[in-house]
């Protein structure tokens, strides 16, 4: 009984075009779950924003409900005190977790054991994070005026859930309460990477502590730090559950992602709603692409 050439063996040829395409092979399911639960929703979304899907016959409208978003809506004002809100949150979380992670790293081992106990708030969801704010600023039970008026030597009576000013400073804090851990341990991670030989070498030349994080620390540490701003900006822009928790979908303490939430799943207008998300999509893009560039920026550039 002859054998046929290796060539030609059943299933050769299917054996090594597997081999030459395992790559795809392997990504391929991957790659159908992300268009199944990704792709698919955002097209969708965009053809709802492109017609009149609120009447029984969803003719072509075109860009009027993209129109109707900018021009005639609440929806710009909400876009600016979301953008505010988040600024104001995403400075605090900055400023508190380089503090936190210059402390840490310059201590000793007992403070690197504090790591987990101030990774806690992270752990929180955002309605946990909102419903332990607004109990602790409730000025019927919570402890807040309280505390303020011991250390101003006062009463302090503050109605940290009608006031809008104060609301949003209830906001901010929940946020920075909850986000600041993990931009602490980006910055943390950041610094361990800077080798000691810098600092010794900085200290050799005569440069202060100060002239050190200047030009050793800062230079080294940049890339980090654009990245917790990033990732800090991008999800701070989409404020939702605790502003919810604090003033629900008033007026005053509605955010972008609240509005369009009550545009699309209260009022029923999906095509406005649609259109407006992808404003929303937009303006984090605006936001996020120069940082997204310095993120990738080579290491030699930063100093």
């Amino acid at each position: 009984m002859s054998v046929p050439p290796a060539g030609r063996l059943p299933g050769t040829r299917l054996s090594r075009w597997a081999d030459r395409h395992s790559p795809f092979l392997l990504l391929a399911p991957l790659v159908l779950v992300v268009a199944a639960v990704v792709v698919y929703p955002l097209g969708y979304s965009l053809w709802v924003s492109l017609v009149d899907y609120d009447s029984a016959v969803q003719r072509w409208v075109g860009l009027r409900h993209y129109r109707a978003v900018v021009e005639y809506s609440a929806f710009p004002a909400a876009l600016l005190r979301t953008a505010g809100l988040c600024c104001a949150a995403v400075a605090i979380e900055f400023t508190l977790g380089l503090l936190l992670a210059l402390s840490v790293a310059s201590g000793g081992s007992w403070r690197r054991k504090l790591i987990p106990l101030l990774l806690l708030p992270a752990v929180a969801g955002g309605v946990t994070a909102g419903l332990f704010w607004r109990l602790f600023l409730d000025p019927a039970a919570g402890p807040a005026d309280f505390l303020l008026g011991e250390a101003l030597g006062r009463p302090v009576t503050a109605d940290w859930l009608s006031n809008t000013w104060l609301t949003y400073t209830g906001i901010v804090l929940a946020d920075a309460w909850q986000w600041t851990p993990i931009v602490f341990l980006i910055l943390y991670a950041g610094l361990r990477t800077i080798p000691s030989e810098l600092y010794e070498a900085a200290d050799l030349d005569g440069a202060t502590p100060s002239r050190s994080f200047v030009f050793v620390t800062l230079p080294l540490l940049a890339p980090f730090a654009v990245l917790a701003l990033l990732l800090r900006l991008v999800d701070g822009m989409k404020l939702f559950d605790v502003p919810l928790i604090f003033g629900g979908e008033s007026e005053g303490t509605e955010t972008a992602a609240l509005y369009l939430y009550g545009q699309g799943f209260t009022s029923f207008h999906l095509g406005f709603a649609s259109a407006g998300s992808w404003l929303f999509v937009l303006a984090i893009a605006v936001v996020a692409c120069p940082l997204l560039v310095l993120v990738f920026r080579p290491p030699w550039r930063w100093t």
